[in-house]
């Protein structure tokens, strides 16, 4: 299956030097649906029972069979399957994204399949938006698109489902923010209805809300606060324990906030244990603090970019995660999912730097330290996802 993957991205890589990477919104549907149709052979179950490589698709897939059984009001506790349960109670949006398609179809795969085309749709639409926004050819805006896909983790799409899909649709609002130039009602709602698709979303939401709400200067006093948010784990614990009983959500944010601060994933040895992980992703954040530099550097020297695109609080936002992610260290789980986040955030920030650039991001012709960059990550992405077990666990 990696051996298909590959062709696929390298097939998509190819493609978007040529003229076909004009014609952007079928070339990324081509791609995407290839890579959600390749999503449909993994078989989590097999690959668990044959090769014990679990993912977060084995317990899905127990479940979607579980509410076809049980319904809608199925409750932890009900069947044997108690071991690969989620309680759903706090995420009801994810439930629903369940339960609608262990209705409508006996198929589990399927879900893979919207899931792949969803999360990368979304991108995809919100690339197109800023894009257009900012006058982005669409030979640039493919390339972006192409990059994301190499440098994003494909088994996680398909494999974890929910966080995602989840990131994928928060860059999707705030790109629609962009888009439009301002905040608009609907959208605080909608990020909320997102956190209860995965409640480790309230994390990002509540950076956002910090962003938006409070000037770029005091916004900035708030790094050396990320980087020490380990000191904040027990007052939050404290916090959402006296408010527990209040509802299902909070109680499931407790539940959350425990598991990654108290999992086995947490201290020196989680992070020994998952070293191979830990450098890629620290070269990731350099990666990142590397293009936020540049961005504010551009609508800093460029007032017309600045006036005409409201990024500025996107890009307060990604110096916020690079702060909250290193000072999330001491729990993996933490940590890598804020690096997770950060590669959707990539190629918004890449199209205020393509702005000045105007070529692929990936170019082999023109090659200055922002594509140079561009390709080391690219390479490194994917040496570090071939080579290592992250896409050979796909294969059954």
């Amino acid at each position: 299956m990696d051996v298909v993957l590959a062709a696929i991205l390298f097939g998509g890589l190819f493609f978007s030097f040529t003229t076909a990477a004009n014609f952007r919104r079928v070339f990324i549907f081509i791609l995407v649906l290839c890579l959600g149709i390749l999503g449909m052979a993994y078989d989590p179950i097999t690959s668990h029972l044959l090769n014990q490589g679990y993912t977060d698709l084995f317990r899905i897939f127990n479940e979607l069979d579980v509410f076809r059984k049980y319904g809608w009001s199925i409750q932890p506790g009900y069947y044997d399957s108690t071991l690969f349960t989620t309680n759903y109670n706090p995420i009801i949006v994810a439930k629903l994204y369940m339960y609608v398609f262990a209705t409508v179809t006996s198929n589990n795969h399927l879900l893979v399949l919207a899931n792949v085309l969803l999360t990368n749709g979304a991108i995809a639409v919100g690339i197109s938006l800023v894009g257009k926004r900012m006058q982005i050819s669409n030979f640039v805006s493919t390339s972006i698109f192409v990059f994301f896909v190499i440098i994003n983790d494909y088994s996680r799409v398909i494999a974890n489902i929910r966080m995602p899909l989840a990131i994928a649709l928060f860059i999707l609002v705030w790109c629609v923010e962009v888009y439009k130039g301002k905040l608009e009602m609907w959208m605080f709602p909608a990020y909320f209805l997102i956190c209860l698709l995965h409640n480790g979303m309230f994390i990002y939401l509540c950076i956002k809300i910090l962003v938006t709400v409070i000037p770029k200067k005091i916004a900035n006093f708030f790094i050396p606060v990320m980087l020490f948010s380990s000191m904040l784990v027990n007052p939050v614990i404290f916090l959402l324990t006296k408010f527990s009983g209040v509802g299902s959500i909070i109680s499931g944010v407790l539940e959350k906030v425990n598991l990654y601060s108290t999992s086995q994933d947490v201290g020196m040895s989680a992070i020994i244990a998952n070293k191979e992980m830990v450098i890629i992703d620290l070269i990731r954040i350099l990666y990142f603090a590397l293009l936020i530099y540049w961005a504010n550097g551009i609508i800093q020297k460029k007032p017309r970019i600045k006036e005409s695109l409201p990024v500025e609080k996107l890009l307060v936002f990604g110096k916020l995660l690079i702060a909250f992610s290193l000072g999330s260290l001491w729990s993996f789980n933490i940590f890598n999912r804020s690096v997770l986040f950060m590669l959707f955030v990539v190629p918004i920030v890449l199209l205020v730097i393509s702005k000045s650039n105007k070529l692929h991001v990936l170019s082999i012709k023109r090659v200055n330290l922002f594509v140079f960059a561009n390709w080391i990550m690219a390479i490194v992405s994917l040496i570090y996802y071939f080579g290592g077990h992250t896409y050979q666990q796909l294969n059954f």
